[in-house]
Parts: structure tokens; C-alpha cells; sequence
């Protein structure tokens, strides 16, 4: 199995938004005194600006943060990954579009920030307190979105003057071992994944067969599959060969369902769920033993 360090760089994401909530003291003290309550029973937030005003960006914020995790492997902690070079240029590319989206939202809302404070005020009524609303420059500086990326940790690289020999050894020695356990991990994490999508449809398809005919199943069930089939070839940085094998048969036996045919005949949710079932055993989950088994 081949290392990550030649394959594979650091990524890591930071968004900040404006908080539209604010807590309110005063209603919250009125409240517990009415209701015989203690100081620490509770608390009464409030929406400082129209919900429909920061909602998009809040959806584009949280579309972003979950395709930079698809389209990333786990390294550690949430708040770096990894990025295989081999999808580098998809990667950079798609993710300045989404830059330049998100960053069209935070300018979008800044200019029509009067506008959203004042309906707010009038929806709040005797709630409202312009104290609540900070200047303009204090609310775009809440915004942003930044991305960034780093080379990956090289233990060789590790010097030191006047430091003794054996701590810089055992440095080293913790260096390789962090990116050995990066590699097994990245590996693991995309045995994983094909692992869910497949017990999606499992458990998609016994439900759809205790309901009636016609019981809705998304064309998502098999799009998401084939997503993640065709993405893991870019982020396979161990050059797994089983989980090559896995992905193309998973591929060819599940990927070319038509969803109508799966919504409307029992014997194809059958067939469906026996294929899925049988993949999952040969990686190890309900039967069987190998590689990918390690990995659950």
C-alpha cells in the first residue's frame, strides 16, 4: 500500500456568517418572573433580522461545507483535510465558483442591510432594540469564507539546532506515524462511505416494499451512489486495489438502475437489495472477510 505524502496535500475551510439571533435579557427576565421561574430556567432569543434575508447564505454556507467534506478526506480533526492531488484541478475549480457565490450572498446582503434591519424592527414591535444591530462595516466583517492549503507533514524536514538528536528522532518517529494513521484512515473513510450508500438502498428498498406500490424512492438513491463511484477513483490515495474492484462493481451491477423501474416492480427492489447485499458482504459487512472489513 503506498503512502499519502506524495499524493495527497492539506485543506481546511473557515466560514463565518452574522448571527440573526439575539438573546434578550429583559423579555427573558419578564418571562421567568410571569412564570415563577429560576434565572437559569431558560432563555428567550430572538430574530434580529427576517429569516427569509439570511437564509440563502446559510444554505450556501452549509451546501459548501458539505461538498469540501465529500470532496476531502479525514485528517485528524474536522478542521483540516486531506486533498488528494489527483483531484486538485476539480477541486480549485469548482470551489472558486463556490467562492465567489457565497462571497455574491455576504455582499448581496450588506447591501440591503437597512432594508432587513427595519422590517425587522417592525415584525419585533416592542421587542425591537436598535442596539441590537451593529454598524454595516461590523456586520460584513462577520462575513467571510476562506480556504487554504498546506503541504503535508514531512517528518524529514523536522531541524532543529542545539536540539538533542533523540527528541528530534522521536518527533520524526510521531510524524510517520500521524500520516501512517492518515493514510489508514482516508482509506477506511471511503470504505465507509460505499458502505452507507449501499446500506441506504438496502434499508430504502425494505421499506419500500412494506408500503404500497408506487411508495416514492428518489432518483437521488442511485444518482448519490454513482456520485461517490465515480469520485473515488481521485480520492483513492492508497491506490487500493479492493476498493477499486468494489467501486466498479458496485458501478455496473447498481449504477445503471432505472428508478422508475425500482418505484414500480417489487422484483427489481428485490434483485436491487440482493446486489447491494452481496457487495456489502464481500467487503466484509454481513459476512465475508478481507481488507474492507478492517476498515468498518
Amino acid at each position: 500500500m503506498s503512502t499519502i505524502r506524495n499524493q495527497a496535500m492539506l485543506t481546511s475551510l473557515s466560514i463565518g456568517l452574522f448571527n440573526p439571533k439575539k438573546t434578550d435579557r429583559t423579555i427573558t427576565r419578564e418571562v421567568l418572573i410571569s412564570k415563577n421561574a429560576s434565572h437559569n430556567a431558560g432563555a428567550f432569543v430572538k430574530n434580529i433580522l427576517p429569516e427569509e434575508s439570511i437564509k440563502p447564505i446559510q444554505a450556501e454556507a452549509a451546501a459548501l461545507r458539505t461538498w469540501f467534506y465529500q470532496n476531502t478526506l479525514p485528517w485528524g480533526d474536522d478542521a483540516v483535510r486531506l486533498l488528494p492531488v489527483a483531484q486538485w484541478d476539480k477541486f480549485t475549480d469548482e470551489m472558486r465558483g463556490r467562492l465567489d457565490e457565497l462571497n455574491s450572498l455576504f455582499d448581496n446582503f450588506c447591501s440591503n442591510y437597512e432594508q432587513h434591519r427595519d422590517k425587522a424592527i417592525m415584525q419585533l414591535g416592542a421587542m425591537a432594540n436598535l442596539a441590537d444591530y451593529p454598524p454595516l462595516g461590523e456586520v460584513r466583517g462577520k462575513f467571510h469564507v476562506k480556504v487554504a492549503y498546506h503541504p503535508m507533514p514531512d517528518s524529514r524536514d523536522f531541524r532543529l539546532d542545539d536540539m538533542p538528536e533523540e527528541a528530534i528522532a522521536q518527533i520524526r518517529a510521531e510524524t510517520d506515524l500521524r500520516v501512517a494513521d492518515a493514510t489508514n484512515e482516508a482509506r477506511n473513510d471511503l470504505y465507509r462511505r460505499l458502505a452507507d450508500r449501499l446500506q441506504h438502498i438496502i434499508a430504502r428498498m425494505v421499506e419500500a416494499n412494506k408500503k404500497r406500490e408506487g411508495t416514492r424512492i428518489h432518483a437521488s438513491l442511485i444518482g448519490n451512489l454513482r456520485e461517490l463511484c465515480e469520485l473515488i477513483p481521485n480520492l483513492n490515495v492508497t491506490k487500493d486495489d479492493e476498493l477499486e474492484k468494489l467501486r466498479v462493481r458496485a458501478m455496473q451491477e447498481i449504477g445503471g438502475y432505472d428508478i422508475e423501474e425500482v418505484r414500480d416492480n417489487a422484483d427489481v427492489r428485490a434483485e436491487l437489495k440482493s446486489k447491494a447485499e452481496d457487495i456489502l458482504a464481500a467487503m466484509g459487512f454481513g459476512g465475508g472477510s478481507n481488507a474492507a472489513q478492517q476498515a468498518a
